[in-house]
């Protein structure tokens, strides 16, 4: 749309906006782990008010919080010893000197040495100084030979390569510390389960009665499973598998008593306990509990076990995923969780992991497939009410090798099949606890943020599935089954960007679980999120805009695997200073079921030939340039977002630099998304239009498309933040303006950065909930978690 040549540049501003508004707890039972604090007086190893002439210093207050500084760190019932407590930092960014230790001092006391030599893993011998144009251009293609070397980054750079350039924000920066605090307990287990379950059998613990109100307690257990096919349809047309409403889980009808404990037969189970003093027997207790008996694989021929139809050279693959999980708010929040990935298990951070759009479905659906979202629609997902059966899972191709499949996910309500979607018809993979998770959600979740209930009952939702995973793993383990298993857990990180506080120790504890069966030494693991955090005040700020870009990524391999592949692991280790999306991992994961592909010969011969790809020039060069490549293939260190299938609008690649929101260019930039947006929202005439209220932030530059920025030195790439009204809609979007004649075009898709809850209710495309606003409001019957701000 050309909207006239745009007016000369005005100065540029090296200021940029930051926020210091926090995130109120979740209305749940809480308990505050430690409270905010400052230097304090008292000498250390004394209990707390008594002081002294001798100040304790900063690094011993916030090393624990039982000695020198219990009084001011613990401002609160729970203290643990020995946790490290977060300093009270200034609530504004003026440039004092409360806060110009602010950036240093965590960092410093806390971090610094743990961060740079276990995240970067920067040598002693690499120079820390800028990198020229000429030495970015000497590592043009990456290695493609033995001898070929990977130097890291300077200190200054995440990434440094010719096509992609992303700085090291430290995770503790006065940009975000503002609006990070130690998110509350979140306690689910008030009173304790009367019934857990290991592998086979449901166990009651009568003693706990009492806390029920019971002087004594019967339990029996009924068996439940899912309805395959399309039985139910609703107003909106077929429904998906059979549990996404509720409707199509099917009971026995007998309930099974037990005391003390029984062998459970089947995969699915609810449990009820009743008073049997009470006159009408009181119900005292509800559950829901899932096992994995055997059963044969789908790739599997009527007379082959599954050891007999996978080869002997093959991994199985275990995908942990945490939904909205920055690396850096990794580092912050989940200092258990990353030091038993690089500690204990070697784990290869992928620092150069892009998401390539912007929520999760789409980020997703990649991983899973190989495919973006408009290939999925052209391939086999026509409309949002087809089925996804006919599409091609990863996991189907692992069935077809003889592997166990299993995909899970707690927070069922807004299930990444399930959320705007129909899901399936047949269950997609041979193990799926999505009836277990959906049933107990329904009926017994309690205390939640904005999208995701905490707990199923006594259990945090995530205990639930990781309680599943386990038993999977242990059972592939205990048949010696090669599996491929995805457990993605969304309700402790989705919603708040201090959430992941509460799952650190829960994913510590079931990675460590899963290492104790053994199966991590025929088994490749990656831990990822599909991007950072999507909502609130970080989103205000440059760098909780580039954290969304920019979620976490770890990759281990068995040992045996890293010293018989040297050269496959000294690429993956390489590739970690490479620009990388999910297309890269999906083939990456294929090449797991034979580990051929590892060889030397075979890695080099890969490596080579995208070598060529690209050195290629020109536009027919550009196009052979693969998408997709696998982690132990030398990727291009020319390689930019638009090679690797990354959208302008969600590229971390600094090539911008800060513009002021009042200047007219990017007032015209600014007036152009608002148009575009309405343009899109007149097919929908029961939401009004938007009109532009605010430019928050804006960044300017040359589009980073190839490795030789000349090029297109005749656009002008235009990235921002802005508010639109009605409604206060944050929205982040990229415009490209030729320079030459003024004429705009939106580089992506425009992007929301705030909750808009039910305010778009009016309409079914998913496209348009995030951007309209109803102009009708929503009916008071209408089912909140329907209209959400998930945006899954």
């Amino acid at each position: 749309m050309n909207v006239g040549t745009l007016p000369p540049h005005h100065a540029v501003s090296t200021n940029s906006p930051k926020s210091v508004s926090r995130h109120s707890s979740a209305p749940v039972t809480l308990t505050r782990r430690i409270g905010n604090s400052e230097p304090c007086s008292a000498s250390p190893g004394s209990s707390g008010g008594a002081t002294s002439s001798t100040s304790c210093s900063a690094a011993a207050c916030c090393t624990d919080c039982t000695s020198c500084c219990r009084r001011d760190c613990s401002s609160a019932e729970t203290v643990r010893p020995g946790r490290k407590c977060t300093p009270r930092m200034p609530s504004t960014d003026d440039d004092n000197e409360q806060a110009a230790g602010f950036t240093e001092f965590p960092v410093a006391l806390l971090y610094r040495s743990q961060f740079a030599a276990s995240d970067l893993h920067r040598p002693a011998t690499a120079t820390a100084g800028p990198t020229t144009a000429s030495t970015r251009s000497s590592r043009s293609s990456g290695p493609s030979s033995k001898s070929s070397t990977c130097p890291p980054p300077p200190a200054a750079w995440l990434l440094d390569t010719a096509g992609c350039r992303v700085p090291a924000h430290q995770p503790f920066s006065r940009e975000v510390m503002p609006m990070v605090y130690d998110f509350p307990t979140i306690t689910c287990a008030d009173p304790p389960p009367l019934v857990r379950s290991n592998d086979t059998h449901l166990l009651l613990a009568a003693g706990l009665a009492a806390k029920y109100n019971a002087s004594s307690v019967a339990c029996c257990f009924t068996a439940m499973w899912r309805v395959r096919g399309p039985r139910w349809q609703d107003d909106r047309g077929v429904l998906d598998d059979g549990v996404a409403y509720g409707n199509d889980i099917r009971f026995a009808d007998d309930c099974v008593p037990f005391n003390d404990s029984i062998a459970v037969p089947h995969e699915f189970v609810r449990v009820t306990c009743t008073d049997p003093a009470s006159p009408e027997r009181r119900e005292v207790y509800l559950d829901y509990f899932g096992f994995v008996p055997v059963r044969r694989p789908r790739g599997a021929s009527a007379g082959a076990s599954a050891r007999e139809h996978v080869s002997e050279d093959a991994l199985s693959v275990l995908v942990v995923g945490m939904d909205s999980l920055s690396r850096l708010n990794m580092i912050r929040k989940m200092p258990k969780t990353r030091a038993f990935l690089e500690r204990r298990l070697a784990a290869s951070s992928m620092l150069g992991y892009n998401k390539v759009e912007d929520n999760t479905f789409p980020n997703l659906v990649p991983l899973l497939s190989g495919l973006s979202v408009p290939e999925l629609k052209k391939a086999c997902w026509t409309n949002s009410t087809t089925h996804f059966d006919a599409c091609p899972w990863i996991w189907k191709s692992f069935n077809a090798k003889g592997y166990v499949s299993m995909f899970a996910e707690d927070t069922a309500w807004m299930g990444l099949f399930h959320y705007l979607s129909r899901g399936f018809v047949n269950q997609p993979t041979d193990y799926d606890p999505r009836p277990l998770l959906y049933i107990g959600e329904k009926h017994l979740a309690r205390g939640g943020g904005n999208n995701a209930q905490y707990c199923i009952g006594q259990r945090h939702q995530i205990e639930v599935l990781f309680d599943y995973g386990l038993k999977f793993v242990r059972g592939m383990a205990t048949q010696r089954r090669k599996f491929f298993s995805v457990i993605w857990g969304t309700s402790l990180s989705h919603d708040l960007l201090n959430q992941p506080d509460e799952a650190d120790a829960m994913y510590e504890r079931f990675l460590a679980d899963i290492h104790d069966t053994g199966v991590l030494n025929s088994t490749a693991l990656v831990f990822l999120s599909d991007h950072g955090l999507r909502f609130g005040n970080v989103l205000k700020t440059y760098q909780g805009h580039l954290e969304n870009m920019l979620p976490t990524m770890y990759v281990v391999l068995p040992d045996w695997v890293r010293r018989r592949y040297k050269q496959a692991v000294k690429h993956l280790q390489c590739n970690r200073h490479r620009l990388l999306t999910v297309y890269d991992l999906h083939r990456t994961l294929g090449h797991m079921t034979d580990l051929s592909t590892l060889e030397d010969e075979r890695v080099l011969a890969d490596s080579d030939r995208v070598r060529r790809a690209f050195s290629s020039k020109g536009p027919q060069g550009k196009r052979r340039r693969p998408r997709a490549i696998g982690l132990t293939t030398a990727i291009p260190s020319t390689r930019t977002c638009q090679d690797a299938g990354i959208p302008t609008n969600f590229c971390a690649c600094q090539h911008l630099t800060k513009a002021q929101p009042f200047e007219v260019d990017v007032q015209f930039a600014a007036a152009f998304v608002v148009r575009e947006m309405n343009a899109l929202l007149s097919r929908s005439p029961q939401c009004w239009n938007a009109s532009l209220d605010a430019v928050l932030d804006a960044r300017r530059g040359a589009p980073l498309r190839t490795g030789d920025l000349a090029e297109d030195a005749d656009e002008r790439e235009y990235q921002m933040r802005l508010r639109t009204q009605p409604g206060n809609a944050l929205l982040s979007a990229a415009v490209r303006v030729h320079v030459k004649t003024g004429r705009m075009q939106l580089a992506g898709s425009i992007g929301r950065l705030n909750a808009y809850g039910n305010t778009s209710w009016c309409v079914d495309t998913a496209s348009l909930r995030t951007l309209c606003h109803c102009i009708e409001e929503a009916p008071t019957t209408a089912n909140a978690n329907s209209y959400n701000s998930s945006n899954k």
